[in-house]
């Protein structure tokens, strides 16, 4: 679909949101400004491919979630869109009343970030029934209104995005609750599910979305102005000390546990595993042995790639050491996750099967695949890449979601342990970026880029 037939489509099937109104006072960035979607993310699986019966499987379990359990009255309220409902739930995580009166810098950040994300998740040009729709039932939202919602696309979810979006970015204005603003965040999206709004494949593709047009945010002057004014703005409001030391995400607060043979959930991984093992004996086959290297070198040499620079890796110290602390921090964290759930063992040990790189088998035996490190490096370096060069974004988030799809393609990780390490790098992601000495090497390389770029 044509940039322009996008845009069009995006005000015919604006269903009254207040993002149409593109406004310098109600957006940070127009739409072709935004990552392209459609770029870098699959298509929705289609109801005659085998990972189809991933979606149908969280369908039901999102159903059985709606009757005796707290999150089906939650699933309820979280399908009303927008301010009114963040204010709400994000503000129950930061301890406040978020509002225009109370918290002006707090409640405009998070209407016009909002606004702005909502063009990301608009940007795709697929076309997907709702799981009501599909399987000629009801949604169980309060605030869905069945009829609009069967003229506009499962195909990302908008709620998802907004919520992770929302929640990326109070993290980084308020570190000390990062978790739990984390887990507010994930839970909006996952309540589409249980609603019957959305497939589980829309929420996951939304969650990247949104990390991605956050990323595209902090490219923005205004946007950073604004998130200043609003860190002063909930300093002066809490009594909590900013200057303590939050640590790193805790994936395990707000990511699901891996499922095992005993769940149905795990078959979605099966799945994912023989869909992606076609692809062995190709091109994506041999490029997925090429990304099991992630030694610094070799990953900024394939993200310089993206960004169109032609430069050796050793004329670019500033980059260099950018890319080292944050992949640090990735692992870092990725370890800590590891060792704090239960021990899960890799696709191929699981199958009984070689994979793509035998001579490497030995060595992941004893290392837990959930979540993935590899992923969780792609995905968090290609955000900050992103912002370090906007006018590539679409190049780069596709590398970067290429990492991840590897590591399933070679066998060493199943899809569950992939989106697990995306999700956790965009959470690091945030709490660098409240992190003064990361944001220093951050701006030198800003800096260094803007330099080669010229």
């Amino acid at each position: 679909m044509a940039r322009h037939t996008v845009i069009i489509a995006f005000l015919i099937l604006g269903i009254g949101r207040l993002f149409a109104q593109s406004t310098t006072d109600s957006l940070y960035f127009y739409i072709d400004d935004m990552p392209d979607a459609d770029t870098y993310l699959p298509a929705p699986p289609d109801t005659a491919r085998l990972d189809f019966f991933s979606d149908f499987i969280q369908w039901q379990w999102g159903k059985k979630m709606r009757q005796d359990t707290v999150r089906g009255p939650q699933a309820n309220l979280d399908s009303q869109y927008g301010i009114e409902r963040t204010k709400v739930i994000f503000g129950n995580a930061l301890g406040c009343d978020i509002d225009s009166l109370t918290m002006p810098a707090t409640y405009h950040l998070m209407q016009k970030a909002g606004n702005t994300v909502a063009l990301s998740a608009d940007k795709t040009s697929h076309m997907r029934k709702r799981p009501f729709q599909q399987l000629n039932e009801h949604t169980w939202g309060a605030f869905d209104n069945e009829e609009e919602l069967l003229n506009d696309s499962a195909y990302l979810s908008r709620h998802t995005a907004l919520g992770w979006a929302t929640a990326l970015i109070l993290a980084e204005m308020a570190p000390q609750l990062q978790d739990t603003i984390l887990k507010v965040g994930y839970n909006y999206g996952m309540s589409r599910v249980i609603a019957g709004a959305h497939w589980q494949s829309d929420v996951d593709a939304a969650m990247l979305c949104a990390s991605a047009a956050v990323a595209r945010l902090h490219a923005s002057p205004q946007f950073i102005e604004d998130l200043h004014a609003a860190k002063q703005e909930y300093d002066a409001y809490t009594t909590l000390n900013r200057k303590s030391d939050a640590g790193w995400p805790n994936g395990r607060y707000f990511l699901p546990a891996f499922t095992d043979t005993i769940d149905k959930h795990y078959y979605r991984d099966v799945v994912n595993y023989w869909q992606a093992k076609t692809e062995r004996n190709t091109p994506r086959g041999d490029q997925a042995i090429a990304d099991a290297d992630i030694s610094d070198p070799t990953l900024i040499a394939s993200f310089v790639i993206a960004m169109s620079a032609d430069t050796l890796v050793d004329s670019i110290p500033a980059i260099t050491a950018m890319v080292s602390a944050a992949k640090a921090a990735f692992e870092e964290t990725a370890q800590e996750l590891k060792a704090s759930e239960r021990f899960r063992k890799r696709p191929y040990v699981k199958m009984k099967e070689q994979t793509l790189i035998p001579d490497e088998e030995d060595t992941y035996l004893e290392i837990s695949s959930y979540p993935s490190t590899n992923a969780q490096v792609g995905w968090g370096l290609a955000l900050l890449f992103a912002e370090i060069a906007p006018s590539h974004q679409d190049e780069i988030l596709k590398r970067g979601y290429e990492y991840g799809e590897s590591r399933i393609i070679a066998g060493y990780q199943f899809a569950s342990d992939v989106q697990a390490g995306r999700i956790l790098a965009s959470a690091v992601v945030a709490h660098l970026h409240a992190d003064p000495d990361f944001m220093a090497l951050l701006q030198s390389a800003k800096t260094e880029f803007s330099t080669l770029s010229q």
